[in-house]
């Protein structure tokens, strides 16, 4: 089983803290570009996601949007969805994940 990617592995493999790798993305405005560029490459190559429910937690919110589709097939053990359903839901969440938000169906 894939260990899951965490802060701290970024932050080693950018030769950066914990904290700094935070604030880049957070995009707190104190870290020099040099800096983001390279924090960003290591997020990009490791394939670092943030932990949401850990976020919650610490924010003390949750960001969550719901989105409803019309055409789903219940019925069946797996959920059914046409193709352009499903590309069009893969884009809505990595988008949403690069935005610290969670989607509900």
């Amino acid at each position: 089983m894939n260990k899951k990617i965490t802060i701290k592995n970024v932050a080693k493999a950018a030769d950066v803290s914990v904290a700094t790798v935070s604030h880049v993305l957070n995009n707190y405005p104190d870290i020099s570009e040099k800096t983001k560029r390279k924090v960003n490459q290591v997020v990009e190559r490791l394939g670092y996601s943030p932990n949401i429910a850990a976020r919650s937690l610490v924010y003390k919110k949750q960001k969550t949007i719901a989105l409803i589709l019309n055409e789903i097939d219940i019925s069946k053990k797996f959920l059914y969805l046409p193709r352009y359903h499903w590309e069009f839901l893969i884009f809505v969440m990595k988008l949403l994940l690069s935005m610290f938000f969670m989607l509900r169906l």
